[in-house]
């Protein structure tokens, strides 16, 4: 991969995160998690319970604070870092799926999405989990071509941490679990492999079972942190794929369709597809059920992946100069919608 490649789409990234990050004042819920960090570590651990979040990226920002202190761009600093190394990883991660251009297509549209770039400043626990998510998926990748002692600890640890910041994570594990069983299930030595990884991270978590469900059972017993999904929240979701843009939904789904056309791309852009839309609409139909436990933030941890699949069908395109006119166009689009709306942050 070209370094005028990383360095073209870091300045591309980098440049909205840091002018939204130093027009934009805190959310609610961002002050709820500022007033939450004033406290000791240990008091912050403890009101954890009562809450519904886990305690890794509480932690990691308490810890971030306790270097830099309050100020508002010091804090956003954080999660734009890991915005802009979930851009970056699209680079490498495309190559190994698809292709360098694929790659550096999908990283430039993940560099202008508006949401993406809103969540990148967002002191919440988005920007980390998102990313630890993109990174799970590019080495499990990896372990299906070549099961090695450093993508396995990767993995374990990534996973576990994922599952330590956003509960919302299982899910899409899950289905990268799931995933790996239904491609290996002909190879029996890595196939036990696989699933006793998998194993491992789910015995890892255990202990922290009990805090989780009495934090969840609280919601579901009544006491509701969140509100049912619906249908509009889906359309929210799908509009923040298609950076904001109603029009370019179906577009969109045709482009990152079209990788599954390709022999030679079909396994990657099945696995893209796969975990954009199981992790989706399992939670979404809990919630149709009556257990309110997610949001749909939650649901654009699929940003990365979707961006990649889009990249990919655009890079692959048999004309070549039009699939290079209309990525540019499309970037050049994002961009242009992200300016003419910063102000507003998908909820």
């Amino acid at each position: 991969m070209p370094g005028w490649a990383y360095g073209l789409v870091l300045l591309l990234a980098l440049v909205p995160r840091l002018f939204q990050a130093t027009h934009t004042p805190f959310q609610f819920d961002e002050i709820q998690t500022l007033v939450l960090l004033r406290h000791s570590l240990t008091a912050v651990l403890a009101s954890l319970h009562q809450t519904v979040d886990p305690p890794v990226h509480y932690v990691v920002l308490w810890l971030w604070r306790a270097v830099g202190g309050d100020g508002a761009l010091w804090l956003k600093a954080l999660p734009i870092v890991f915005g802009l190394f979930t851009v970056l990883a699209l680079l490498p991660m495309g190559r190994a799926l698809f292709s360098a251009r694929a790659g550096i297509l999908g990283g430039a549209l993940l560099a202008v999405n508006g949401t993406h770039i809103a969540s990148s400043q967002n002191i919440r626990a988005y920007a980390l989990s998102w990313l630890l998510l993109t990174l799970i998926v590019w080495l499990a990748w990896r372990w299906t071509l070549r099961s090695r002692l450093t993508e396995s600890a990767l993995m374990f640890a990534f996973a576990l941490t994922a599952l330590y910041t956003d509960y919302y994570s299982v899910f899409v594990l899950f289905a990268l679990a799931l995933w790996g069983v239904l491609r290996m299930r002909n190879e029996r030595r890595r196939l036990l492999l696989w699933i006793g990884l998998w194993m491992l991270v789910a015995l890892a978590f255990a202990p922290h079972l009990p805090a989780m469900f009495g934090q969840l059972g609280r919601d579901v017993g009544g006491e509701r942190w969140t509100l049912a999904l619906s249908v509009s929240d889906l359309v929210i979701v799908t509009k923040s794929l298609a950076f904001g843009s109603v029009w370019l939904i179906p577009v969109l789904a045709v482009v990152a369709a079209l990788p599954l056309q390709r022999p030679a791309q079909w396994k990657a852009a099945s696995l893209l597809w796969f975990l954009v839309l199981l992790p989706t609409l399992v939670p979404w139909e809990m919630s149709a059920q009556g257990i309110h436990l997610f949001i749909a933030r939650q649901m654009l941890y699929t940003l990365p992946l979707w961006c990649l699949l889009v990249g990919a069908g655009l890079a692959h395109m048999r004309r070549l100069r039009l699939a290079f006119f209309l990525g540019l166009a499309l970037v050049l689009f994002a961009a242009v919608t992200w300016l003419a709306q910063w102000r507003v942050v998908v909820a």
